[in-house]
């Protein structure tokens, strides 16, 4: 059981962001995706199966979106984040992170909640820029309200979210660097 609640935090990662995005695609002219046609032969009295199938292409996206949302915020602010703490220890980054899944799993679960949340907000924010895109192109098409709307929806949600994404970061870096600390010291004593 606790195996699934530590996955669960991949779930809305990937999964949530994925089906957003999916989403957005959807409000693109339907003749570019083909949307109407997928969206059509979906089972409409099998919801349950119609769920399942949207989670999964949302899942699947989802992870696709993580990849280019990661790529392009470490392009963008190059692991630029103000941590207030930083660890006197030697170790490497996946040593930090498997000395503390083994000696401070409490931690370790906060630190992959953080890391979660933080690749949550990347993703909704790749998401949103795709709706600013989106948005812009149905301006000149559709020409409503709506859409200028949208446009500063999405370019305010976009930033909002890659701040917090930043502050995630930070918390994650600093919770790490503190746990090591404590770790190592307390086995010095």
């Amino acid at each position: 059981m606790e195996y699934l609640k530590d996955r669960t935090y991949e779930v809305f990662r990937y999964t949530l962001p994925g089906i957003f995005f999916i989403g957005v695609l959807a409000l693109t002219d339907s003749s570019i995706w083909g949307t109407d046609d997928i969206f059509r032969k979906l089972p409409k009295e099998d919801w349950l199966l119609s769920s399942l199938l949207i989670i999964f292409a949302g899942f699947v996206v989802g992870i696709v979106i993580d990849q280019l949302a990661g790529f392009a915020t470490q392009r963008i602010w190059k692991n630029r984040y103000q941590a207030d703490y930083a660890s006197e220890s030697k170790l490497s980054e996946s040593q930090k992170y498997a000395l503390i899944r083994e000696k401070s799993p409490a931690n370790y679960r906060q630190i992959e909640n953080s890391n979660a949340q933080k690749g949550m907000c990347e993703n909704l924010a790749f998401g949103c820029t795709a709706l600013f895109f989106v948005s812009l192109y149905k301006i000149f098409v559709v020409q409503g309200m709506f859409w200028v709307f949208m446009v500063m929806f999405s370019v305010i949600a976009t930033l909002t979210l890659i701040m917090k994404a930043r502050k995630f970061k930070t918390w994650t870096a600093q919770d790490i660097d503190a746990t090591v600390d404590m770790i190592q010291q307390a086995e010095k004593n």
